[in-house]
């Protein structure tokens, strides 16, 4: 009681009720304590239980019965008006202190006077937050005030678990524990209907429930810190016993949770004893909510005499936004959709966690909406249907999709919340059977917006590809697999299948409106019902922009330019060019990258101290080690990836060295370390880190290993040059966050004079090609060139090589890349040419394909690459990944001696068309048509049959009449979208009306006339596309291949442009000027 005036303590040990401060009733003084705090504190927190005892009445004839709070100077604070029924929560704010009150228990007798109803008892939380203005002189005040108006054999109140914390205002933390239940010592405080149970002859320890179909939903209120962003409540939902899924007679059996005051309601789906329910997503409200089973059905406790009563555990994850618990509180209410009691079917809940979010700049990304189809139902999917091959990786899936199927796309609309920076959608697409290249081809729309994804073969593993759309929609196509039979169609060679997973990343402007459409399609170049087309595991998340503008984390997944490192991986200077950073090793081998969750063949001999998760998380791992098991302080659940470790010497496999060692993070520039996070780290072995400031003060930051496996994060916060982390025995580096002044900014961002090479996830096997073998030996500081030289480094000859790059010039009679081969390159030299290529964004990209035709050399390099559109004259084949290796650097451009680029930004010329007057437009439309000859046709009569009718630089409308010689005509172009089109007509001399894509300012158009008018002059078969007829063809047909310039010529201003062409009125000359962009319709010739 020390410092308490008037106070007392009741110590009668009622059987609801420890000892506490009080009893008080009326007539009694009200008890009060004066506090030392401390001055500097950015606010007090007080908390309190308040005891509501006895025949508490809030009506104004016998009451009202109430409560208040005094902090400091301030008036007296209504707390609340009482009676015996459940107060639930409040909350307020006066003279700038903010309160809540929630209720712990429901009313109840918990001792003292018992008896009737009126007499029940209920325990209060009470919180007050008091800003400085109330403690300057360093102390306060608490006065506990109350109202009652009979003596404690009546009603009384009691206080106890006072409280009062001092907080600093110390930025931004991202996240706060707010509460943690497992149910092992009985029910917590706040619980309503709840009730614990347990099997302690299973694995079920002790757990909220049993709840069955005659119990009341449980609910509690939870009290939330002010300025939270958002809240995330996990829990276990057990799903005990007989749950009967859908069955009509005893089902559905159900599990729902009601979140806030409106009670939103969030469906976790029907459950089946029978049934591993696996994972689902989902969205309601701005609730997102993540549910996965953590173990299929089996026996696990109570009942266990027949499959039907199999139980189940789920993890759940429910992420919720502060719009839900602005006034302080969070109520939260379970329910169980059940048929039958307890011995046959029931829940229960367990391991309630719940962590408050702050906006600290960034937010995770956010699960919107899993479609996996394992429900064999295509809900929501117009045009949907579902099917399925048990036993394979075909499980339940959107389709098949035919031939027959031309036209009827299944599509669906999402609801999206519009926060998020840009949604990911992912999905996996299933090439089945006998797909054939050329014609078969799979697309996508979003919001309209076509995505094409390529075209298939089924004996052709189409590895990887990537693209970008007009309005920025980029995506990624990855096949992991060769092609193989996985199912359907098993008989023969052409009748293989691949699994292609899809990444595509939508942008904000397309979901402003809380939607996006989403239509998947197939083309299929066959009438043969051969080949089907799957969709399946179609994940939608939302993502922020987490890329602070001077901050960045090394993770270790990527190297500087975005390509993925992979297990073994030397990455000393991957960092280099973008950040300045070196990393350097002593005391044991080079600094490496480890796969956390690939610790060793097989899983089996590995260093299993450095995996990541660890063993016993919810989602284990392969890591092994009590320092990191779940609910130590340095637990290892969060999947780390990447890892750099200090090689051990000797080993052939990516390991720490077990005797330590030193690990040197050197910068080019000054940064501010923020923090170093740790793996595996052991208990007293005096490892430290060791940083250098700018101006030569060295730091020692020591830190405490948290043992095996576990993860320890070390705050540093410096601006330094460098820093050395000292390790006296294992452990790794899982992260490093820095961040740069704008200074150092400037420089990253215009990096100078080094050449960067890209890094494929499927790599060569000789190795790279090496950025010391590029030599820049100019570059126009306009940045649009660059000049340079290329050296053969390997210690064998290259036969042959292939080079390109993008052509310096842009008009409209050049190529888009220049193109070069050499049939031989020897060791050590250099390739007899300087090139010079055109720069985009302050880089120009050199492309470079070498290695043996020859059956006796060793290459090998399993990426995709586009052939280029080369000079006339000039026609690489397919790459072949089997024979030969790819690279791409990329060459700063406009660098001077030092580091940075100039500063100095010529002006560009707009891509726009510039105001013109209408007789130049009209002028142009007669000049800007050339034909180019690509046949040796033998028809001479044959007129020009194709005009032009607008021209807007990026797009050009012409019209097509078909001969009337012609049995058929087909016109193909590249339509807008990039797409290939083939438009066939038998209409005599009726024109069509066509619009294609430009490229480097011209549209190709490519016509094929067949009839008895039209034949080769040596009486040769002419190939046609198959997208352009239906089997005729032969040699009574011709080719006619126009090029059209898209802006009017007659309105050229910027004659220079033309990079020394006279005139764009006068004839080509060179019957194959335009043979370079036969790369654009090379694949369909």
């Amino acid at each position: 009681m020390d410092g308490w005036v008037n106070g007392k303590i009741d110590d009668t040990q009622q059987a609801g009720f420890t000892k506490f401060l009080g009893r008080y009733g009326d007539g009694d003084d009200h008890p009060s304590k004066t506090f030392f705090v401390p001055s500097d504190a950015e606010e007090l927190v007080f908390e309190f239980d308040f005891y509501e005892i006895d025949s508490w009445e809030s009506d104004s004839q016998n009451g009202p019965d109430c409560i208040f709070g005094v902090f400091g100077g301030s008036n007296k604070i209504h707390l609340g008006a009482f009676n015996s029924t459940d107060e639930r929560e409040d909350s307020g704010e006066v003279e700038g202190i903010r309160w809540q009150r929630v209720s712990l228990n429901p009313p109840e007798h918990l001792g003292f006077g018992g008896g009737s109803d009126a007499n029940r008892d209920q325990k209060h939380r009470v919180t007050a937050y008091v800003p400085p203005e109330y403690y300057r002189s360093g102390e306060i005040e608490l006065q506990l005030l109350y109202t009652l108006t009979d003596g404690i054999r009546d009603e009384s109140a009691g206080f106890d678990n006072v409280k009062i914390t001092a907080r600093y205002d110390c930025g931004c933390v991202p996240s706060k524990d707010i509460v943690y239940e497992d149910f092992e010592d009985g029910l917590p405080m706040g619980w309503f209907n709840g009730m614990v149970d347990g099997d302690s002859n299973s694995c079920f320890t002790k757990f909220l429930g049993r709840f069955d179909n005659s119990t009341e939903n449980p609910y509690k209120v939870y009290p939330v810190p002010a300025g939270a962003d958002r809240v995330v409540l996990e829990l276990d939902f057990y799903e005990i016993d007989s749950w009967d899924g859908e069955t009509n007679d005893e089902g559905p059996d159900c599990f729902y949770a009601y979140i806030g005051e409106d009670r939103t309601k969030l469906d976790f789906g029907i459950f089946s004893s029978v049934v591993d329910e696996g994972l689902e997503v989902g969205s309601e409200g701005g609730i997102s909510w993540m549910r996965e089973s953590t173990q299929g059905p089996y026996h696990c406790g109570f009942r266990g005499d027949g499959d039907e009563f199999k139980d189940q555990k789920h993890h759940i994850s429910i992420t919720i936004p502060n719009k839900y618990f602005q006034n302080g509180f969070l109520p939260v209410e379970l329910e169980s959709i059940l048929t039958g009691l307890k011995n046959e079917e029931s829940s229960g809940i367990d391991n309630v966690r719940l962590t408050a979010f702050y906006d600290c700049g960034c937010a995770e990304p956010r699960p919107i909406i899993l479609d996996s189809f394992e429900n064999g139902l295509a809900t929501g999917w117009t045009n949907g249907k579902v099917a399925s091959s048990p036993g394979t990786v075909f499980t339940s899936f959107l389709g098949p999709y035919t031939v027959e199927d031309d036209g009827v796309y299944p599509e669906k609309v999402f609801a999206v919340p519009t926060d998020p920076d840009f949604v990911m959608i992912e999905f996996d697409f299933y090439e089945i059977d006998h797909w054939q290249n050329g014609g078969d081809t799979v697309f996508m729309n979003v919001d309209g917006e076509r995505i094409t994804f390529g075209s298939f073969r089924s004996l052709q593993h189409e590895g990887r590809s990537s693209g970008v759309t007009t309005n920025g929609i980029s995506w990624e196509r990855n096949t992991p697999n060769a092609e193989s039979h996985i199912a359907f169609e098993n008989n023969g060679n052409n009748n293989k299948d691949q699994v292609h997973h899809i990444s595509v990343r939508v942008p904000k402007t397309f979901f402003n409106d809380g939607e996006i459409g989403i239509m998947f399609g197939v083309i299929f170049d066959s009438f043969q019902n051969t080949e089907k087309a799957g969709f399946d595991n179609i994940f939608l998340t939302g993502h922020y922009d987490c890329v602070s503008s001077s901050c960045t984390v090394l993770d270790f997944e990527e190297d500087g330019v975005g390509s993925p490192l992979r297990h073994g991986d030397k990455a000393i200077n991957s960092w280099n060019a973008q950040y300045g950073l070196t990393i350097m090793a002593s005391g044991g081998g080079d600094p490496t990258i480890f796969n956390s969750y690939e610790v060793g063949p097989n899983m089996l001999d590995g260093d299993h101290d450095l995996g990541s998760p660890n063993e016993g998380c919810r989602t284990p791992g392969p890591g092994v080690g009590t320092g990191g098991a779940p609910g130590k302080p340095g637990e290892n659940c969060d999947p780390l990836n990447n890892i750099l470790v200090l090689q051990e010497p000797g080993k052939t496999r990516p390991d720490d060295n077990s005797a330590g060692g030193v690990l040197s993070f050197v910068f080019a520039f000054n940064v501010t370390v923020e923090y170093i996070k740790l793996l595996d780290i052991d208990y007293g072995n005096q490892d430290h880190m060791e940083c250098t400031s700018p101006g030569g003060e060295h730091h020692i930051i020591n830190f405490e290993g948290l043992g095996k496996n576990s993860v320890l994060q070390v705050p540093i916060n410096l601006e330094v040059s460098s820093c050395d982390l000292y390790l006296a025995g294992s452990g790794a580096v899982a992260e490093l966050g820095i961040c740069f002044d704008n200074d150092v900014l400037d420089i990253l961002e215009n990096p100078g004079c080094n050449v960067i090479e890209h890094r494929f996830g499927s790599q060569c096997n000789l190795g790279n090609w090496g950025t010391e073998n590029v030599f820049i030996r100019s570059s126009n500081l306009n940045k649009q060139e660059v000049y340079f030289q290329i050296r053969n480094d390997f210690d064998f000859t290259i036969m042959p090589i292939d080079v390109w790059f993008l052509n310096p010039n842009t008009g409209p009679y050049d190529s888009p890349h220049n193109c070069w081969m050499r049939n031989t390159v020897t060791q050590g030299g250099f390739l007899d040419h300087h090139f010079t290529a055109r720069c985009e964004n302050g880089w120009a990209t050199l492309h470079m394909i070498a290695g043996s035709d020859s059956a006796n050399q060793n290459y090998e390099h399993q990426v995709d690459v586009f052939k280029p559109y080369c000079q006339a004259g000039v026609d690489f084949p397919d790459f072949d990944p089997s024979g030969h290796c790819y690279f791409e650097l990329r060459l700063p451009c406009g660098c001077d001696q030092g580091r940075r680029l100039t500063a100095q930004e010529l002006p560009t010329l707009s891509g726009g068309m510039p105001e013109v007057d209408d007789d130049c437009v009209e002028a142009s439309k007669a000049v800007d048509l050339y034909r180019v000859p690509v046949d040796n046709c033998a028809t001479y009569d044959h007129d020009d049959d194709i005009q032009i009718l607008s021209q807007d630089g990026e797009e050009i409308t012409f019209t097509v009449a078909p001969d009337c010689a012609a049995e058929w005509y087909a016109t193909d172009f590249i339509a807008t979208g990039g797409e290939l089109q083939c438009v066939k007509s038998t209409k005599c001399g009726v024109p069509d009306t066509h619009t294609a894509m430009c490229v480097d300012g011209a549209a190709v158009v490519d016509i094929y006339a067949y009839g008895n008018k039209f034949r080769q002059e040596d009486g040769s078969q002419l190939m046609v596309p198959k997208a352009c007829h239906g089997g005729d063809g032969g040699s009574r047909v011709c080719h006619f291949r126009y090029v059209l310039k898209c802006s009017p010529s007659k309105c050229e201003t910027d004659s220079s442009r033309l990079k020394g062409m006279d005139s764009l009125d006068e004839k080509i000359e060179n019957p194959t000027l335009f043979q370079s962009m036969k790369g654009v319709l090379g694949w369909a010739i």
